[in-house]
């Protein structure tokens, strides 16, 4: 009896650790230092992926991190190549143990884990709301425009906006709060100028509808949100659709590659890191900034204007390669899949995944990739929910 009471207390304080954690980022504002306490996590996530992770998952990643090592030794011995492995390679573990800890309570259990963090973020929700509109009305730059995440966080204010309706529309299925919620996060990521968040939002609303008897939903939803944007378009006078098409534009253009003239877009960037990394890469951290380091090789880049790392995906291809980028893709990938049981979980994980690889600096900011995999918990709750209610 004694050992299950210590057990579940011990359980218990992993779950407000992790709320704490999700307090200290969201309110962290300039970030500072503040990473740290994600990264005390991430240590003790190592520990008990070790401890209970099976043996074949084991093999997985020390294969795959003994190959990043070797790319390490390729291009020579450097500090930063090592904690550009362990900076990119932390969230993997922090994945296995939230989601490893899912599987393992009951469905009451989860759900007051993910109701005390659906509370937490309605209350940060309101702040933000605030926050962002003085910001935005005081005329700060753009990247200033997020709320409590400050400089450069604008994306992370995206990503918590996606977070909340996902606890809403999944979990509390509070479908008019749903909109209402969307309507307040689609006006703040127009101030914060975060187009990428509506793509993200057509996505993660639509995976609600990805079944045959509620395709009909999907498509009324899909036409009220396309008449939405275009009443917002109109009393923005037209500066809404035609940012947020530009930017689309600007990631998917690369057929006129020219790497003489540098363009700032993630098209671009990321067709220039496969010319910069080739098949094995510059090596790990060559142009990252790190821990305070910076990359051997990131003075080049910065002489000549080129922002290489404003992906995961253009940061890896160049540092690791096509090799590197495609093992770190696949790691990530099978861990996340593994965890879940449906197909159609399975496919939307991926997909959404790798579309904020492309997309954001998912793995080198703890904001951001901290928002998606409590994300994708609450779509595994769901999906555990789900399976309960089929068996009954």
């Amino acid at each position: 009896m004694n050992d299950i009471v210590k057990k579940t207390s011990y359980l218990m304080r992993i779950e407000d650790i992790i709320v704490s954690i999700f307090f200290l980022i969201v309110f962290s504002f300039q970030f500072h230092w503040l990473w740290i306490v994600y990264d005390f996590l991430s240590i003790w996530s190592v520990y008990f992926f070790l401890k209970n992770a099976n043996f074949f998952l084991l093999i997985k990643v020390m294969l795959a991190f003994s190959i990043f090592f070797i790319l390490s030794f390729l291009s020579g011995f450097h500090l930063i190549s090592f904690v550009s492995i362990w900076d990119n390679g932390k969230h993997l573990f922090v994945i296995y143990l939230l989601f490893k800890l899912i599987d393992r309570y009951e469905i009451d259990r989860n759900l007051r884990f993910i109701n005390h963090l659906g509370i937490a973020l309605s209350f940060t929700f309101l702040i933000k709301i605030i926050l962002v509109l003085f910001q935005y009305f005081s005329d700060y730059h753009m990247d200033d425009v997020s709320g409590t995440f400050g400089y450069g966080g604008s994306h992370s204010l995206g990503y918590f906006c996606l977070l909340l309706i996902a606890y809403l529309l999944y979990i509390r299925k509070w479908n008019y709060l749903v909109v209402v919620v969307s309507i307040i996060s689609f006006i703040l990521n127009f101030m914060a100028e975060n187009m990428g968040f509506y793509l993200l939002f057509i996505l993660l609303v639509s995976f609600n509808f990805f079944s045959l008897g509620r395709l009909k939903y999907l498509v009324f939803i899909a036409l009220l949100f396309i008449s939405f944007v275009f009443f917002f378009d109109f009393l923005l006078a037209g500066d809404f659709i035609a940012p947020m098409l530009y930017r689309f534009s600007e990631f998917l253009n690369i057929t006129d590659f020219d790497p003489t003239k540098i363009r700032a877009s993630r098209g671009f960037l990321t067709a220039y890191s496969i010319m910069l990394g080739g098949v094995f890469g510059m090596g790990p951290g060559a142009y990252s900034e790190i821990y305070s380091l910076s990359g051997w090789l990131l003075s080049d880049l910065s002489n000549n204007d080129i922002q290489i790392n404003i992906s995961s995906a253009s940061n890896l291809i160049s540092e690791y390669g096509l090799s590197g980028f495609l093992v770190w893709l696949f790691v990530y990938l099978s861990l996340l899949r593994s965890f879940f049981i449906t197909f159609r979980y399975k496919i939307f994980v991926s997909g959404f995944f790798m579309l904020c690889f492309f997309y954001n600096r998912v793995l080198m900011d703890e904001r951001i990739i901290f928002m998606l995999i409590l994300m994708f918990s609450v779509l595994k709750i769901n999906e555990k929910i789900n399976k309960q209610r089929n068996v009954i």
